[in-house]
C-alpha cells in the first residue's frame, strides 16, 4: 500500500512553481542555474509519470546545456495544469497501492490476488480487485466500504466475494495464460523466475494498464503528482524498476518514505532461494535505506534488519495479526469434547522450499503413525510430483491408514474454515520472518506446535497450547505430536482475543507517519 500527499496545494501553486524554475533557467553563462529536484519536478509534470533513476539520468545528460528543451517540458507540465490532467486534493491525501495483499506463498495454498488503489483524496479513492484463479477484475468505487477497509489493511476486504463492477480480461490467450500459470506454481517459477521473466513481466504490466484505464475511465481526475508521504507494505512482485522510481522519488523531492521490511532470509539463508531472489533482496534493501522509518513485523526481524542499517531508531516493530479470521468464527457450530474418541486432526503447510521443513515433520507424523497411532492430515499446498520424497512419505502414510485432504488456492474465509476444522497447527518452520498461520490458529484457538526460537517463538508466546519443539530434531516434532494426541485437546472455541490486530497495526502506521486517521483516510 502506499499513502500519498500531494505537494502542491492546489494548480495555481504548482503554476507560480513553475514559473519560478523557468526564471531561474538560465545564468550568464547559458548554463543551468536550476537544482536536480527542480528539473525532477518539472520532468513528473510533463510526462505525468515517475522515472527510474536510469530514465532521469538519461534526461539530465539530454538536457545538458539545452534551456530550450526544459522551457518547452515547462510550458507541457502548465498546460497540464491547465488541462486538470493533475488532480489537487484540498484534502492533501491519496493511495495508490499495487501488492500482493492476500497471497503469501505458492506453497500456503491462498488464492493470489491483486489490488490497485488509486486516487488523490479519500472521497475519490477508487480500485480494482484482480483474482487471479478466476481471471476477472472487480472495480470498487469510492463509496464501497472495502476501500475503507482496504487502507486500513483489512485482510478480508479484497476476498474473493468482493463486489462492484466486475469484468473479465478480454484478451483470452493473455487470461488463460495468467489464470494457468497461477494455479500451477511450477509453471509460474518457469515462467516467471527463470526463462521467461520478460514474457511474464509484460503480462502482469497489460493486466495493470487494465486496471488504471478502467478506473481512469470514470473519472479523467486521476493523476496524483507529487507526495510527501508514501507507505509501501508489501514490495513482493514490485521490479526493480519500479524501486528504482521510488527511490528517486523520495531522493529528489520531499517525499518521506515509509517501508515494511518483512524479513530479510533471503540475505541471511540464500541457499533456500533462487540465486534471482538475493539480487531482488538488494535491491530492496537499497530502497529501504533511504527510507524515514523501516516497519518490521516482529522483534526478531528487527534484531537481523537492524544490521543493515547505520541507524536503527527508525526501525519500528509493527505486530502483524491474524484477526481476519475471526471474521467468520461465528460460523462455528459447536466444540469437539475434550472427552472425544474422535482422531485428532494435524493441519500443515507444504512447502516446497527446505525452510517449510516439510521433510522433517512428514517424517515425524510416518514415525507416529508406525507405533499405532491414527489421526487425520489437512494439508495447504500442491500435491507433490509423484516421484518426490514428500510423495513417497504421503504414500506411506495412507498405506498406514492416515487420512489425508489436500486444499490448494483457498480464500480468507475457506482458510479459516479449516482452521476451525483442525485440531493442532503443524507449524516447524526454519525460519520466518513472523509466521502469519501461527497467528491465525492462535487466535482460533486451534492448538499449534512450532518452532522454539525467532520470530515463531514470539508469536507463538502469545497463545495457549502451543508447544514449541527444536525444528532440526525429528525426534522432538514426533514427541510433540503425540503429546498432543494423548492430551485428548480439542481446539477451544473461547478464542483470546488477539493481542494485536490490523487495525491497531494500523494506527501504529498512522501515529509514526503522523497522519490523523480522520483526516488521511
Amino acid at each position: 500500500m502506499v499513502n500519498i500527499l500531494n505537494s502542491f496545494g492546489n494548480s495555481k501553486e504548482a503554476q507560480a512553481s513553475l514559473n519560478r524554475i523557468s526564471n531561474q533557467i538560465i545564468d550568464l553563462n547559458g548554463s543551468f542555474d536550476i537544482s536536480r529536484k527542480d528539473v525532477y519536478k518539472v520532468y513528473v509534470i510533463a510526462h505525468l509519470k515517475y522515472p527510474s533513476e536510469i530514465e532521469y539520468q538519461n534526461f539530465l545528460e539530454q538536457l545538458e546545456l539545452s534551456p530550450p528543451m526544459l522551457n518547452q517540458l515547462i510550458e507541457v507540465s502548465l498546460s497540464n495544469i491547465r488541462d486538470s490532467k493533475i488532480n489537487f486534493s484540498d484534502s492533501r491525501s491519496s493511495f495508490i497501492d499495487l501488492t500482493e495483499s492476500l497471497y503469501v506463498s505458492y506453497s500456503s495454498g491462498r488464492t493470489k490476488t491483486t489490488r490497485l488503489l488509486i486516487g488523490s483524496a479519500p472521497n475519490a479513492l477508487r480500485g480494482c480487485f484482480w483474482n487471479h484463479e478466476l481471471g476477472n477484475i472487480t472495480v470498487l468505487d469510492a463509496l464501497d466500504p472495502r476501500l475503507k477497509a482496504a487502507t486500513t489493511m483489512d485482510r478480508n476486504s479484497f476476498g474473493r466475494t468482493a463486489e462492484g463492477e466486475s469484468f473479465e480480461i478480454k484478451h483470452g490467450l493473455l487470461k488463460y495464460i495468467m489464470i494457468f500459470s497461477n494455479k500451477n506454481s511450477y509453471l509460474l517459477n518457469f515462467l516467471g523466475k527463470k526463462f521467461a521473466p520478460r514474457v511474464y513481466g509484460a503480462l502482469v504490466k497489460n493486466v495493470l494498464r487494465l486496471f488504471k484505464a478502467r478506473i481512469d475511465s470514470n473519472d479523467g481526475q486521476f493523476t496524483a503528482i507529487f507526495y510527501n508521504r508514501v507507505f509501501m507494505n508489501d514490495y513482493a512482485d514490485w521490479n526493480r524498476i519500479t524501486l528504482s522510481r521510488i527511490k528517486l522519488l523520495v531522493q529528489e523531492t520531499d517525499v518521506n518514505l515509509f517501508f515494511t521490511l518483512h524479513d530479510d532470509i533471503v540475505y541471511r539463508k540464500p541457499n533456500f532461494f533462487p540465486d534471482q531472489r538475493l539480487a531482488e533482496f538488494m535491491s530492496v534493501l537499497d530502497l529501504a535505506r533511504v527510507a524515514t522509518c523501516i516497519f518490521v513485523p516482529s522483534h526478531t526481524v528487527k534484531e537481523f534488519v537492524a544490521k543493515h542499517f547505520d541507524d536503527n531508531t527508525q526501525i519500528v516493530v509493527l505486530p502483524f495479526s491474524g484477526s481476519h479470521v475471526l471474521n467468520y468464527s461465528q460460523n462455528i457450530v459447536s466444540s469437539r469434547s475434550i472427552d472425544s474418541d474422535d482422531q485428532v486432526t494435524f493441519l500443515h503447510f507444504l512447502g516446497n522450499d527446505p525452510r517449510k521443513n516439510s521433510i522433517r515433520t512428514l517424517t515425524a507424523f510416518l514415525t507416529l503413525a508406525k507405533k499405532g497411532s491414527v489421526f487425520n492430515l489437512h494439508i495447504v499446498g500442491p500435491n507433490p510430483h509423484k516421484k518426490s520424497a514428500l510423495a513417497s512419505l504421503f504414500d506411506e502414510l495412507s498405506k498406514l491408514g492416515i487420512h489425508q485432504e489436500f486444499f490448494q488456492h483457498l480464500s480468507e474465509e475457506s482458510l479459516s474454515f479449516l482452521y476451525q476444522r483442525s485440531d493442532c497447527l503443524v507449524y516447524c518452520s526454519l525460519d520466518e520472518g513472523f509466521g502469519l498461520p501461527i497467528a491465525e490458529a492462535g487466535v482460533l484457538g486451534c492448538g499449534v506446535v512450532t518452532s522454539n526460537f525467532g520470530s515463531m517463538l514470539e508469536v507463538g508466546q502469545r497463545y495457549r497450547n502451543v508447544g514449541f519443539v527444536n525444528p532440526n530434531q525429528t525426534r522432538e516434532i514426533e514427541e510433540a505430536l503425540e503429546g498432543f494426541i494423548e492430551s485428548k485437546y480439542r481446539r477451544n472455541l473461547a478464542v483470546i482475543p488477539p493481542a494485536s490486530t490490523w487495525k491497531s497495526a494500523f494506527e501504529i502506521i498512522l501515529n509514526t507517519m503522523g497522519v490523523e486517521e480522520e483526516k488521511g483516510i
